[in-house]
């Protein structure tokens, strides 16, 4: 892992830069014409500062600002008799032409390696090398699983001169892949991961560790929910999601004043639009939700269990049994498949005096509820048996079922809850 700055020298004005001296927080640099040299020196203040510096210059830069006489070769040379880094300077095209901008994506791809820590310095990018730096950096953390520890700006139009940090700006590229990860695809870990590396790399800087605590924080309640639908945990679901959305709450309460937040905000109220639902008081409407969640997410096989739990669920509360009691969840399930048999007309293996016939018999006036607890519970049984039993479906006929028949299963159900009647 190497710390590594990369910076887009320029030519100036007439070929000439005026000299500044730089604010950095409450570090100042000695006064020079080139921002590369005084971010080094600045950056050399903090814990973990560059261990190398890739200058990407056009054959123009080299000649104008890289060599000769106070030139920046010259100035890094100087400035190295203070801090130890090394400098390699790294043609470019710099053209507009699209193969070329390709060429120059490639060549500052390629300084770049596994693990490495980037700052990049954009302030003498030009046109669309902006652009390219923060796509670069995207790309890499994907591929090559970089860190961004800072994109910088030096900016002269300030009095006195002053090194912007835009690093925000990646962060937000972050988060976006990372909210669409949660919201779109139903995934945590992505978002868990990025904020354990987050806190790793900020604990190397000095008071910078415990800023992560609170999104890690939110980070592990979306892992804890995302794992209790994925394993099923269906009472656990509704208290998941309470404490995913109080979490979120208080994120935002505390960082809704840092100017960066807003953008940031936008994406979690949009997690908090898909939470809300499964924390309804109501055991019935936030079962609905979970499972609402689970089949937009790609989770069939907890799709159809927790739809087959939800029937037993919702007739254990109507009929006073106890729903978290085995015994009664399996009593319900027998009565359910007894009715089913009887409304199909299908052959029953026992005599009906070991089932509670007017419990039965109120099942039966849901004859649709009946109905799908029979086919949902068979593509369970399937999905579980991963197939092996001797009349196995076609994923694509388990798949077509959803597609085609969700929303009537969903319906049968909330007609049973909504108009059955509560039994002492």
């Amino acid at each position: 892992m190497t710390v590594k700055l990369l910076t887009f020298l320029g030519v100036g004005k007439n070929g000439h830069y005026d000299p500044y001296c730089y604010h950095f927080g409450e570090d100042v640099s000695e006064e020079t014409p080139y921002i590369q040299r005084a971010l080094m020196e600045l950056l050399h203040k903090t814990a973990h500062p560059p261990e190398e510096m890739y200058v990407f210059l056009t054959p123009e830069a080299e000649r104008q600002s890289w060599l000769g006489p106070g030139k920046l070769k010259e100035q890094l040379i100087t400035l190295r008799e203070k801090v130890y880094f090394s400098w390699i300077p790294v043609p470019i095209l710099g053209a507009t032409k699209t193969k070329e901008i390709w060429e120059d994506f490639k060549t500052v791809f390629d300084v770049l390696h596994p693990e490495d820590e980037v700052i990049f310095d954009i302030t003498h990018s030009f046109r669309h090398q902006p652009m390219m730096a923060l796509l670069i950096l995207h790309f890499a953390r994907i591929t090559k699983n970089i860190m961004v520890r800072g994109i910088y700006y030096g900016n002269i139009y300030e009095v006195p001169a002053q090194v912007v940090d835009l690093t925000s700006f990646a962060d937000l590229q972050d988060w976006i892949i990372n909210v669409y990860a949660f919201t779109e695809m139903g995934r945590a870990e992505p978002f868990n991961e990025w904020v354990r590396n987050k806190k790793s790399m900020a604990a190397r800087t000095k008071g910078q560790g415990q800023a992560i605590e609170p999104i890690q924080k939110m980070a592990r309640s979306w892992v804890e929910l995302t794992t209790a639908l994925q394993a099923c945990r269906g009472p656990l679901v509704r208290d998941k999601a309470v404490l995913a959305r109080r979490i979120l709450e208080n994120f935002k309460d505390q960082a809704e004043a840092l100017p960066d937040f807003q953008p940031i905000n936008i994406l979690l109220d949009r997690v908090n639009r898909e939470l809300q639902p499964m924390e309804d008081d109501d055991v019935i409407q936030a079962g609905f939700a979970a499972i609402d969640w689970c089949k937009r997410h790609g989770l069939v096989q907890q799709t159809f269990t927790l739809l087959n739990e939800l029937v037993i669920t919702a007739v254990c509360e109507r009929e006073g049994y106890d729903k978290q009691r085995v015994n009664d969840r399996e009593d319900v399930a027998r009565h359910l498949h007894y009715a089913s048999k009887l409304k199909d007309k299908r052959p029953v293996d026992s005599s009906s005096e070991s089932y509670n016939m007017e419990l039965v018999n109120r099942l039966l006036q849901y004859p649709e509820m009946v109905k799908w607890f029979h086919d949902i519970a068979n593509y369970r049984n399937d999905f579980n048996h991963a197939g092996w039993r001797s009349d196995p479906k076609e994923a694509k006929t388990i798949m077509n079922f959803l597609d085609n028949h969700y929303e009537e299963v969903c319906d049968a159900i909330r007609d049973y809850w909504q108009h059955s009647s509560v039994q002492a």
